[in-house]
């Protein structure tokens, strides 16, 4: 069977954007990244643990100063390493949100 020739010039062209992709792509620092983004995911989890035991023990009024000193360090950097996770962190080679639209939705 002869196959049509819209079908054969897409498998070329899925081939060719196939090798321009992995020519143009590192693949060790594609990996880098993801464990990155996947390293300050964990740690946000960590973190909002965290946040969680100090609120209680602020609401309840067990707190000294440290850990409500603790309890705003923590927010800071839940913060900051949201924005990381939203907007990227290039001086960890971490990159932008790879979709606008999804980081226009918050999604990522």
């Amino acid at each position: 069977m002869i196959t049509p020739w819209p079908i054969r010039r897409f498998w070329k062209t899925e081939f060719l954007v196939s090798i321009i992709v992995n020519e143009c792509a590192d693949p060790f620092e594609v990996l880098l990244t993801d464990a990155l983004a996947i390293s300050l995911a964990e740690r946000q989890e960590m973190f909002a643990e965290k946040l969680k035991r100090e609120a209680c023990e602020i609401g309840g009024g067990h707190a000294d100063a440290a850990v409500i000193d603790d309890f705003n360090e923590t927010i800071n950097i839940f913060g900051t390493t949201l924005t990381a996770l939203h907007v990227g962190y290039e001086a960890a080679g971490m990159a932008r949100c790879p979709s606008p639209l999804l980081a226009s939705e918050g999604q990522i």
